[in-house]
């Protein structure tokens, strides 16, 4: 007899690749035929991928209708079978296909809509970690501040377009305000969840960049120096205070050792004091 990994593989060639020849001795028809007990097989398994995409992308079903939606989750499900794993992690490459997808060409920003909703799911579904806040970091002494390398939480993602997204996600939201959206803008859209929700805010360009350096491992004083040679105008001071407050830093650095939340002030000032 057959193992539960020849009917799964056998299965899942028929819904995605049409090959049907390997179920035929392993489903009973029991009334009716192995090309219409797989269709019904197919369409649950298309159901409930689609109840999936609708779930992590609710402002693009929002946005094009539940019809034309279930249309395209079923063509992306035919072009992307599902990998092992949680349900919530399906759906990563919609976005680019809704890109190319010739039915929503009319709809350009359509793909950015779904990254940041992408984004969203990927923050939702990040490690819990308690962020740092400023009092964290004031226990830092003034004259190594600048050494410290900043380590960003697990949920922080990012989102940029040249259509004002965030605009069009605020706008679709349950309680969104009727606002004029002027789509000669851009956005840049950091996502965070420091507590149990997820928050997106708008943010100028430099913002991400900063951000950018600090994840690629520069400390405070070179992600700001080198933030500020592009972007004279950027403050690092009173950026680091703002991004504090939506909670984007979950630890920090101190020469290569890592300092948690709260950790510093019994741990870090040893440290310090032997250096």
């Amino acid at each position: 007899m057959p193992d539960l990994f020849t009917h799964q593989s056998a299965i899942f060639a028929s819904h995605f690749e049409g090959d049907v020849k390997a179920t035929e001795k392993l489903i009973i028809p029991d009334g009716l035929s192995v090309t219409q007990r797989l269709a019904i097989y197919k369409n649950n398994t298309f159901i409930t991928l689609t109840e999936a995409l609708s779930k992590t992308y609710p402002v693009i079903q929002k946005l094009v209708g539940s019809d034309f939606f279930d249309y395209a989750a079923r063509e992306f499900i035919q072009k992307s079978p599902p990998l092992p794993g949680p349900l919530s992690e399906y759906g990563s490459g919609f976005a680019d296909f809704l890109d190319g997808f010739e039915a929503a060409k009319s709809i350009p920003y359509l793909g950015d809509v779904a990254r940041l909703e992408w984004a969203m799911n990927v923050s939702y579904h990040a490690e819990n970690i308690p962020p740092i806040n400023a009092q964290d970091l004031s226990q830092i002494p003034e004259d190594i501040f600048g050494s410290a390398c900043l380590i960003l939480h697990p949920s922080y993602q990012t989102a940029t377009s040249e259509y004002p997204v965030f605009d069009i996600w605020q706008y679709n939201q349950p309680d969104g305000e009727t606002v004029e959206i002027n789509f000669n803008t851009g956005s840049n859209i950091l996502i965070i969840r420091p507590d149990e929700r997820v928050n997106i805010h708008s943010v100028n360009i430099e913002f991400i960049k900063f951000l950018r350096l600090l994840e690629s491992g520069k400390n405070i004083e070179q992600a700001c120096a080198l933030t500020e040679a592009i972007a004279p105008e950027f403050d690092c001071v009173r950026a680091v205070v703002e991004l504090l407050s939506i909670g984007i830093f979950s630890e920090f650095q101190l020469n290569d050792r890592i300092i948690p939340q709260n950790k510093y002030h019994n741990e870090g000032n040893n440290h310090a004091d032997n250096n």
